[in-house]
């Protein structure tokens, strides 16, 4: 297993683990519709694009005997209760489903974690659906706590979806 950093040309495995990822992941979460209506096409694109601006967000992708069979996206905090607490936050973690139970996300997200400590995050967040469970109880597992902050979104999907924020503490001591 080798996790690193995502590149353009990585656009295409990227977007079929996420159109893949989210149709397993999420059925019975997101409406039916909206999850056939991934397309890999137009994840490629979008995938492309971020991946050609260099922002705020971190990339990285875990392959798996060669192939690319996970990803990850972190940050600096964009939530504006957080965003002045030096907070890093996990924006997505996404595995192909045929690697699920492998873990891998537990190392995208230990991943993750080091990078906090990296750039002296003093906390890591995520947001996560709260029928997800078998997301939570990854989180759970790697340190993350529910915070309790909620929110509900149509944007997506035009359904209503029910996020809670997790929140890991890093340690001062520990940069």
């Amino acid at each position: 297993m080798l996790i690193r950093y995502a590149t353009r040309k990585d656009a295409q495995d990227i977007a079929r683990i996420h159109v893949e990822a989210w149709r397993s992941g999420y059925k019975g979460i997101m409406p039916d519709e909206y999850l056939k209506s991934l397309s890999v096409k137009e994840k490629t694109r979008q995938w492309d694009e971020a991946l050609a601006t260099k922002g705020p967000g971190i990339n990285r992708v875990v392959v798996l005997n060669g192939v690319i069979s996970g990803f990850c996206v972190y940050g600096p905090a964009r939530d504006d209760d957080l965003s002045n607490e030096n907070a890093g936050e996990l924006v997505a973690l996404n595995i192909s489903p045929d690697c699920w139970g492998q873990g891998l996300g537990t190392e995208l997200a230990k991943q993750t974690v080091k990078s906090a400590h990296h750039y002296q995050w003093r906390s890591l967040y995520l947001w996560v659906l709260k029928e997800n469970t078998r997301a939570r109880r990854l989180y759970e597992q790697m340190g993350f706590s529910r915070q309790g902050r909620e929110k509900f979104t149509t944007q997506l999907t035009g359904h209503e979806l029910h996020e809670i924020r997790y929140v890991r503490q890093i340690p001062a001591d520990s940069y």
